[in-house]
């Protein structure tokens, strides 16, 4: 299965969107789906 990514790769570079594949779960393991996320702006500025 697939899903979609935004990437951050470092730098001045723009967030990315790629596909990627969702990871199988080992037996007893979870898979948590984040739904949000976000960068506060000072965060930005190192």
């Amino acid at each position: 299965m697939k899903g979609l990514a935004a990437v951050f790769t470092g730098g001045q570079r723009p967030v990315e969107i790629v596909e990627l594949e969702v990871p199988k779960v080992e037996p007893g393991g979870i898979l948590i789906r984040n739904t949000g996320a976000a960068v506060c702006g000072s965060d930005l500025h190192g």
